[in-house]
This record gives C-alpha cells, sequence and structure tokens, in this order.
C-alpha cells in the first residue's frame, strides 16, 4: 500500500535522501531501497575473499547458496557444498559457514541490481535476525539491536524449530521457522520466510480461499527454482499469526512452489501449507532470536512506504537501451490510447532516464484513485502526451 505516501518520499526513495539505520546495519542505497519495496526482499553486501556481491538473507532457506560467478573463490567448493571460512554479511564476520555453489532462485526482476546470494540458516542460525523492511536494513548479532524508532508494541510468539537430515549427500540443519497462521480464519502450518515476497500458499489452501469466486490474476513466464511457470494472486481480508494481523494482504500461489512445499514439509515432518512471506512481513520490523525460538513482530506506525502489488498504474515498464517502454497496458490504460511499445518519458515530474527498472517501476504506485502525471515520448497514439492516469486497485476485495 502507498496510501500516505508523500511525494517529497516518494522521491527520495527514487533519488536518494539520507535513510535512518539501525545500529551495525549498512544504510541502503537508492536503488538497492527500490528493490527492496518492490520485492520485500532485505538485500545484503555479501564479501568473501574481496569480492562483494548483493544477496538476500532467507529464513527459508537451511543453507546459504553462492553464486561462483560473483564469487570465484568459491569454485572449488564441492556441489553438494562445504565450509566458507571467512565471508562478511552486512557488517558481521562469519567463520566457516556452510554453502552450496548455486546460482538457484538467484535470479534478479532488475537487471541493474543481480543477485550474487541466498543467505539462508548455516549462515544465521546460531545468531539473532533482525530485519527492518521500513530503513531496508539488517542486522545480525548475539543479540537484537535496538529497535528503531516509530514502532508499536511489539508482539512475541514462540516458534517451533524443525527440519534437519541428509539430502543428496547434502547435510540440512534444523531450520523452518514453522508458525501457526490464520488465512481469512482458516489455520494452517506455514514457515516464516523472508526469502518469499508474497504469502504463498498451496493448492489447497488457495482453492480454499478463492472458492467464493474472488478476482484473481494470473502472471504467466514466472521464474521459480522449478522452472517457468504461472503464478495466481488473490486478495486475503486478513492475514493474522500469534495476535499479529494484517488486513487485505495479497496472498499468491505458484503450481511451481507445491514441489518446494513438499520437500519443506518432508523436512520438517509436518504438511507445511505455505511461506508467509513479504506481503504480510513488511509491516513488521522482525526479530528472529533462534536461541530462544521465538520471533518478535513491531508494526511500524507509519505503513505509507509498503507497496500493495495489486495498486498501481495499469501499465508495466520494461528497459530498451535508456528508455522505458510499456510492456503491458490494463483496460483503462488502453482506453487512455496507450499501447505495448510506448515510450514513458516522465512520471509526475521525475524524468526515467538514468534510472533503475526497480527506481522506474516504483513510481507506478500511488493510492488507489489518486492520479499520477505521464509524460510520453515515442507512442503509437500518444506520441509525446502527457496524461493524467489513475491508480488502480487490481485486485478488490
Amino acid at each position: 500500500m502507498l496510501a500516505g505516501r508523500a511525494p517529497a518520499l516518494l522521491l527520495c526513495i527514487v533519488l536518494g535522501c539520507a535513510s535512518s539505520s539501525q545500529p551495525g546495519s549498512v544504510p541502503p542505497t537508492p536503488e538497492n531501497q527500490a528493490f527492496s519495496y518492490l520485492t520485500n526482499l532485505i538485500p545484503v553486501d555479501v564479501t568473501i575473499s574481496g569480492e562483494t556481491g548483493n544477496a538476500f538473507v532467507d529464513t527459508g532457506n537451511p543453507l546459504v547458496l553462492l553464486d561462483p560467478l560473483t564469487f570465484p573463490s568459491i569454485v572449488s567448493l564441492p556441489q553438494t557444498g562445504g565450509p566458507v571460512s571467512s565471508m562478511t554479511v552486512g557488517t558481521r564476520s562469519l567463520r566457516n559457514v556452510y554453502a552450496l555453489p548455486s546460482n538457484a532462485g538467484l535470479t534478479s526482476p532488475d537487471p541493474a541490481f543481480p543477485l550474487g546470494g541466498n543467505i539462508g540458516c548455516t549462515a544465521i542460525c546460531s545468531l539473532v535476525a533482525s530485519f527492518n523492511y521500513r530503513d531496508v536494513t539488517f542486522a545480525l548479532g548475539p543479540t537484537a539491536p535496538a529497535p528503531p524508532s516509530g514502532l508499536e508494541p511489539a508482539i512475541s510468539l514462540g516458534f517451533s524449530f524443525l527440519g534437519g537430515g541428509v539430502d543428496d549427500g547434502v547435510t540440512i540443519p534444523k531450520s523452518r521457522i514453522v508458525v501457526m497462521v490464520s488465512l481469512e480464519g482458516n489455520d494452517y502450518a506455514m514457515i516464516l520466510d523472508t526469502g518469499a515476497s508474497s504469502v504463498t500458499v498451496s493448492q489447497a489452501a488457495f482453492t480454499a480461499l478463492t472458492a467464493d469466486g474472488r478476482t484473481q490474476i494470473q502472471t504467466s513466464g514466472v521464474e521459480t527454482t522449478s522452472g517457468v511457470s504461472t503464478t495466481s494472486l488473490a486478495r486475503a481480508a486478513s492475514v493474522g499469526v500469534g495476535g499479529a494481523e494484517v488486513d487485505s494482504v495479497v496472498v499468491a500461489h505458484d503450481p511451481a512452489f507445491d514441489t518446494n512445499l513438499a520437500a519443506i514439509s518432508m523436512d520438517a515432518g509436518q504438511t507445511i501449507d505455505g511461506s508467509l512471506g513479504g506481503d504480510f512481513l513488511h509491516d513488521f520490523y522482525v526479530t528472529v532470536d533462534y536461541a530462544a525460538s521465538t520471533v518478535q513482530l513491531a508494526r511500524y506506525s507509519d505503513l505509507g512506504f509498503a507497496v500493495d502489488q495489486a495498486e498501481s498504474l495499469g501499465i508495466a515498464l520494461t528497459a530498451e537501451g535508456n528508455d522505458y517502454a510499456v510492456s503491458a497496458v490494463s483496460t483503462a490504460a488502453s482506453a487512455q490510447g496507450i499501447d505495448a511499445g510506448d515510450t514513458v518519458t516522465s512520471i509526475d515530474g521525475v524524468d526515467l532516464s538514468g534510472l533503475t527498472l526497480s527506481q522506474a517501476t516504483l513510481l507506478l504506485y500511488g493510492k488507489v484513485g489518486s492520479t499520477k502525471i505521464v509524460k510520453f515520448g515515442a507512442a503509437q497514439q500518444v506520441a509525446n502526451e502527457t496524461l493524467t492516469m489513475v491508480v488502480e486497485e487490481f485486485l478488490p476485495q
């Protein structure tokens, strides 16, 4: 949701302004801030043998995955993985972290922000991990840092810490943070998953949610760890866990993810119905204390930063050289004469030239019913025109 977002804040995200951060964390760049707001992933710098790359922190992954192209010094690791003698995650130096040389699941939606690593349990499960979705910072240490300002009182809940074993020669640590999640009053066992952009559920849970015929969106050609598949989205009236509840949450189902859920269920020793991901978690400052098996969720007092992926202008953008072109249009946008291939030069006075794809795309989101001024360059019907476009709700409750 971008409801209540001030124009100045949006310009800060796109063009860069000073940002607060918690002790032990690295302030975000404008690009990783935009990337994070769009994907609900918390990016961190990872350094190994002087080689630094972008990675994201994933409570849903038992292991650390590192792309050998980003970190050439790990090419000697066997395919079943091995210890990395020294690596730095954010500001935390770690020793002998077990990692796999793999780029599985590391395809970034923004070419300007390539991903070189997925930082899972073998790096974080002996410490306290803190995820600040608002300020896009991550902290890792033996104790939790002082929380940032602007939070409501935290809700603390215990979790079942499950899993562990050997799979295809790879030792899997106990890593699954399993919590009971209420999806419109129906309870499901899910893993707390900071590596999931959305609340993603099984086919059975999604079928139950949408049995009333509510609006769904399908996005085709989505790349997952199991290949290209189609993701379906619907809006849930409420998602809650341990007394923390979020209203009007976008929930996803991906057929390829059912394969992952089956593997997670086998690892956890019980049926796991989904991942409690970013569309829920981004409302909270999240602290995971692995030793104590507790999660703290402190809601942000101002949620103006949080993006709702189903509330935006009725166009999608793609980079074409130094320009941005329309790659898809809604019915309302088409009625204004906009077509795929039309070039967009500015949105609400912000020139798109020089922006990354994440920064440009973020300008498309806003409060439903609000308007944005979109200027076009080369186009079929709206060449060099300036149009007033309305932010649409694509998943009405």
